[in-house]
């Protein structure tokens, strides 16, 4: 992450704002079920869904980044 923040600022900045955006949701989920507005399940599934697109917005960040060099 070092050599991100470093070299492709602007690529660490939308990291980072996805992943507080993803750890507020997931804390958002977890506060829905302890609260009984949703069954354990239904966050469960709602934080899977978060993850994986997650991981597509960094997969195609990556690879547009490999595209630019």
């Amino acid at each position: 992450m070092d050599n991100l923040c470093q070299d492709q600022p602007d690529r660490a900045f939308r990291y980072a704002q996805r992943t507080a955006f993803l750890l507020g949701s997931i804390t958002a989920w977890i506060g829905f079920a302890k609260d009984g507005h949703v069954t354990s399940e239904e966050a469960v599934t709602e934080i899977q869904v978060l993850l994986d697109d997650h991981h597509a917005a960094q997969r195609a960040d990556d690879e547009r980044a490999e595209a630019d060099r």
